[in-house]
């Protein structure tokens, strides 16, 4: 049987971290000298602030910083991402006979700096896209709504256009609120829905590598009515 060697893993992670320390100051430093020779450039030669129209008037940033709150787990000393590694950690132990396996908890610090390093990464992949994979820009959206286009009051009514068909001159009107609120709605009930269904699968993998027989078939069957 093989013996765990926790000082090995001690070193590889330590090394890992300096790693990507390095890499990320150094890419940080590479944006922020290309955004400033683009805001000089443009600004010198046609007058135009470039960072405050690309990044839509630092809504780019608002909007990613509050959808990157969606991979923050609510329940302090907990992480769905982080018992599935521990949980498939021990199966594997388990399944190629190493022994002494530690299992590593997270405790109230460590929690917190998981969450925020989880909020980094999505925050850095979000202000790309403008938005989560698949839906689109959101973040011109939410310009358009603080520039005060379209009408919640008619959100309710556009919602059972399905049902309840609108004229020609009704469906004119609603336009605005379809581009703005409407979308702005569904962005934000498909966003909460998607992490749902990825904490629900993350519990389902958990359970399985835990081999909690009936835990994993009950993650499944409820996976599969979402």
């Amino acid at each position: 049987m093989q013996r765990y060697r926790p000082s090995v893993l001690g070193r590889l992670t330590r090394i890992l971290l300096v790693a990507v320390s390095v890499v990320v100051v150094f890419y940080g430093l590479f944006v922020w000298l290309d955004w400033r020779i683009l805001q000089t450039m443009y600004e010198k030669k046609a007058g135009i602030d470039w960072f405050g129209t690309v990044f839509y008037h630092d809504y780019t940033f608002i909007v990613a910083g509050l959808l990157s709150l969606l991979v923050i787990n609510p329940r302090i000393g907990r992480s769905d991402l982080w018992e599935v590694f521990s949980a498939t950690r021990s199966y594997a132990g388990a399944m190629y006979g190493v022994r002494g396996v530690p299992s590593f908890k997270l405790g109230r610090a460590s929690w917190f700096f998981w969450q925020f390093l989880k909020w980094v990464v999505a925050f850095l992949y979000i202000v790309p896209a403008n938005g989560l994979p698949g839906f689109g820009n959101v973040t011109i959206v939410v310009l358009m709504l603080m520039n005060g286009i379209g009408n919640w009051g008619q959100l309710s009514r556009v919602m059972l256009l399905p049902v309840m068909p609108a004229s020609a001159a009704e469906l004119k009107m609603f336009v605005p609120t379809m581009e703005v609120q409407y979308r702005l709605f569904f962005y934000l009930c498909a966003s909460i829905l998607l992490v749902a269904v990825i904490r629900m699968f993350l519990k389902l993998v958990r359970d399985f590598a835990s081999v909690r027989r009936g835990s994993w078939i009950r993650d499944l069957f409820i996976g599969l009515s979402l």
